[in-house]
């Protein structure tokens, strides 16, 4: 079996030619994941690890100078439960907030999910679900959906995005978000091992154009 337990990663993200960022981020989760007979990117989900992860980005904007950003989030199953709570905090040179975080995994596979950002005044209606199937062989999908509640006349949110894995190391999907103002993105990941791997999307919005690259290592 290949287990793990810790993951760091590096992402470069281009915003349009106007702006960059640069993401370097770790997490640990408290018991082993085994990758055996699973997609590689979904293993941890599949069983349910708890994790731990923290982050730093440096962005540069074109006339604006550079900034900084940081977070903290935590991730825990409850054991011989339905339960999820998570909780993470995020901060740069000029605001910090905090969000909570409670889900259920009603079957496996399968997390639903509410969050409330502890800065707002009012809890705001959303939800978020994730579903990874394993497929014949080594083939699988996940399929992600998201909703906010817009407030006092504004669009709600709404996001859905899937990927299809053609083995456990390699995957293709696609998102689309919408508030208003829509965007479309390709994706890609692929596992050189059981330990390296790189990472790829392009976002098209209404505003803008991005895209990302990025690496990750296990251990």
């Amino acid at each position: 079996a290949n287990t793990y337990n810790a993951e760091v990663g590096l992402d470069y993200t281009d915003f349009d030619g106007d702006a960059s960022a640069i993401g370097l981020y770790g997490v640990y989760h408290f018991t082993e994941v085994d990758t055996s007979n699973k997609p590689l990117a979904e293993a941890a989900f599949l069983q349910k690890r708890s994790y731990i992860a923290a982050g730093h980005a440096e962005f540069d904007a074109d006339g604006a100078g550079s900034t900084d950003a940081q977070v903290v989030a935590v991730g825990f199953y409850i054991p011989n439960s339905i339960f999820y709570v998570g909780a993470q905090y995020q901060k740069n040179e000029d605001w910090n907030d905090t969000t909570l975080t409670l889900g259920v995994t009603p079957i496996d596979g399968l997390l639903i999910s509410t969050s409330h950002n502890k800065e707002a005044d009012d809890y705001v209606a959303n939800l978020e679900a994730k579903y990874v199937r394993p497929l014949s062989g080594d083939t699988a999908i996940n399929l992600e959906a998201g909703f906010v509640d817009g407030e006092d006349g504004a669009d709600n949110a709404i996001s859905l995005a899937a990927d299809y894995y053609f083995t456990s190391y390699f995957s293709v999907g696609a998102m689309v978000e919408d508030e208003g103002e829509s965007a479309y993105g390709l994706r890609t990941r692929y596992f050189f091992n059981d330990s390296f791997s790189v990472n790829g999307e392009v976002i098209s919005s209404d505003d803008a154009d991005q895209f990302s690259i990025g690496a990750a290592f296990r251990f």
